[in-house]
């Protein structure tokens, strides 16, 4: 006897599918976990069984689940157990002081104290805190507080002591020191120092990554987020383990994308696996390669990021590489041009693409380069932005009206935690160009509510390598869908922000009703 599987039958609704044949509907058919039909007008009766479970939307929109394309899963979880030292929680750095010291006061003192979130823009002070400010609240506990960006850390000194950091400690290649200049003396501040710092600040234990992650997934599933694109530079094969058992256990239950660190490739292959493996909801992706300008020079260096790229290529994998100055944007470009012939069909990624010079766009297009950006950090950074970076080069930021209107496929992230995660933030970012307290930036870069919709869902996917199974609604596509409580695509602008999600599909199973 066959089994006959559960079907989803969503009727009376909006539905933008991302499909230029049929871009609206008014039903969906889901069978099993894929979608099986799309149309409008009367149900289709032949289709509805005694195992058909019926969802009359009530008039509201179905849109494709959204796909972060870039996102720190791990630090996002860790994060959530640490300490917040976020701008909607300080002003000062006697408040960061004061927040340490409330958890300090609650644990022995051979236990880290981790900060999170503070960013020296939205502090009175407009400066980084000092080891000597934290030991002033937190004198007896190690303390790290980590940037809102990801790229900075301050450290106690009991904290620099234990990691082995003095004032005759060389900084490390791509890493730097913040000194005073008459004695050598560290601050505390550790810039692009991640990787010098692992295994040096002992992890979360276990059940406190289990406790972030179990918040970061409820957050995800109830934002409509279905996918999710790990963007940690650093992953190896031992991170690929962790995010499995995560998975197999449902403490992450949207799709995870994971890449890998450069120097992880050859354990990765001769575990047998490639760029694309997946095993259930867990895929191997693109390799991570971070650049940047932070030491006053392109780091890496031109020819070791060419190599990087063409191994890369030659062993099969995307790349996608960080790239924020436009500076190391134009260097990144023409490095790909360089190493095409080792990608094939495909399409390498520039991450964030911050500052992209007018001569840069019609490069990125013919080289068929995908852009992964975060249009959440014009709400977010706006405002820093407008008052730091000469007007000139404010043009370049996030342009994503540009980028699109010349045919560049656009994929959208978060970058949380580094910023927050929340889809309709970055929506409304792109939609309207404005910042948190209302300034607009660059508007001419503006796009359409569709348009970034479709970049988050079909856009994100494309940057996968998986806009074939995922990120529109039509039959044969895998059958995450998320219902919103209105149309994105005819309310206010200023709405926006406050549209929820009320039910989320993953892989045609209803993970979540509001």
């Amino acid at each position: 006897m066959s089994i006959v599987e559960k079907s989803i039958f969503l009727y009376n609704a909006t539905v933008i599918t991302m499909e230029i044949s049929m871009p609206r509907a008014s039903w969906v058919y889901v069978e099993g976990s894929i979608i099986r039909a799309v149309g409008s007008g009367a149900l289709p009766k032949h289709l509805i069984g005694s195992n058909t479970q019926l969802i009359d939307c009530q008039g509201m929109t179905i849109i494709p689940g959204f796909n972060d394309a870039h996102i720190h899963i791990f630090a996002t979880a860790s994060n959530s157990i640490g300490v917040d030292c976020g701008y909607n929680l300080v002003s000062s750095i006697t408040d960061i002081g004061q927040r340490l010291k409330e958890k300090a006061d609650k644990v022995t003192s051979d236990v880290w104290v981790k900060g999170f979130g503070y960013h020296e823009f939205n502090l009175i002070e407009k400066a980084h805190p000092t080891r000597w400010d934290l030991d002033n609240w937190v004198p007896h506990h190690p303390v790290r507080l980590r940037h809102s960006s990801g790229h900075a850390i301050v450290l106690n000194s009991k904290a620099l002591a234990l990691v082995g950091i003095d004032k005759t400690t060389a900084d490390p290649v791509y890493g730097v020191i913040d000194r005073f200049e008459d004695t050598g003396e560290p601050t505390g501040l550790l810039l692009e120092m991640n990787e010098y710092l692992e295994g040096k600040i002992p992890p979360p234990h276990e059940h406190e990554i289990n406790r972030g992650l179990t918040d970061f997934n409820r957050n995800c599933i109830q934002m409509g987020i279905t996918s999710l694109q790990d963007a940690n530079p650093m992953n190896s094969l031992e991170d690929w383990n962790a995010f499995l058992s995560k998975v197999n256990e449902k403490i992450i239950e949207p799709d995870v994308r994971m890449m890998v660190s450069i120097n992880a490739v050859e354990e990765f292959i001769s575990e047998g696996l490639l760029f694309g493996s997946s095993v259930g909801s867990l895929t191997l992706s693109s390799v991570k390669i971070m650049s940047g300008l932070t030491t006053g020079a392109l780091y890496p260096p031109t020819e070791e990021l060419e190599n990087k790229i063409r191994y890369a290529g030659e062993n099969g994998f995307q790349v996608a590489i960080h790239g924020v100055e436009a500076e190391v944007n134009s260097e990144i470009v023409r490095l790909m041009y360089k190493s095409r012939a080792s990608f094939g069909i495909l399409s390498n990624r520039i991450e964030h693409l911050s500052e992209c010079p007018p001569e840069l766009i019609a490069d990125i297009y013919k080289q068929k380069i995908t852009v992964v950006t975060q249009p959440g950090f014009i709400y977010y950074r706006g405002d820093k932005y407008k008052e730091e970076i000469p007007v000139n080069r404010q043009e370049w930021l996030y342009r994503i009206g540009s980028l699109h209107n010349a045919g560049v496929k656009i994929g959208i992230g978060s970058d949380s935690p580094v910023i927050p995660i929340n889809p309709m933030y970055s929506i409304y970012s792109a939609i309207t160009r404005k910042t948190a307290s209302g300034n607009v930036l660059n508007v001419k870069e503006a796009v359409s509510v569709e348009d970034i919709i479709k970049m988050y869902t079909l856009g994100s996917a494309y940057a996968g390598n998986e806009d074939k199974i995922k990120g529109s609604i039509k039959p044969g596509h895998k059958a995450d869908l998320i219902v919103l409580d209105s149309d994105p695509t005819v309310v206010d602008y200023e709405l926006i922000k406050s549209i929820k999600n009320v039910m989320t599909i993953v892989s045609g199973e209803v993970l979540w009703q509001g």
